[in-house]
């Protein structure tokens, strides 16, 4: 298995951590140039989908485990591979919070490269991203 994880605080709780992080419209500003193509209206509950463009790449996301406010676990299917994406969330003794987001990915040659030559700074972009977003929005 390759992973890669990366974390951040923000001062917003948990629960209006995770309302901003899964709210679709919040999606292109935690990752630039990503276009909403469909989200299912029980999004994000358990078993749900949306569906969306990136890099050029239509991208399926289904919440696979739902345990918010704690965590929230989404399979990211494209045509080149299933990911496998784990949301932490942690309440911080200011109210505030830590989010942490672990990349899974098979094992393989490709895999190994992608991670190493895109996919950790991705991550690292979208979590510090999803926390400036989380600050902006702090209050409902």
């Amino acid at each position: 298995m390759v992973t890669a994880t990366h974390a951040a605080n923000t001062r917003a709780t948990p629960e209006r951590t995770a309302q901003v992080l899964f709210d679709p419209e919040t999606l292109p500003l935690q990752s630039p140039g990503a276009r909403v193509l469909s989200v299912e209206p029980s999004w994000p509950a358990q078993g749900s989908k949306m569906t969306f463009k990136v890099m050029g790449a239509t991208v399926e996301a289904r919440v696979s485990e739902h345990r918010l406010p704690e965590s929230l676990t989404l399979v990211i299917q494209s045509s080149a591979a299933a990911t496998t994406v784990r949301h932490r969330f942690e309440r911080l003794p200011d109210g505030g919070t830590r989010l942490e987001k672990t990349i899974e990915m098979g094992d393989g040659f490709f895999n190994r490269v992608m991670m190493a030559l895109f996919l950790r700074r991705q991550l690292r972009g979208e979590v510090e991203r999803g926390v400036k977003v989380a600050d902006e929005r702090a209050s409902p």
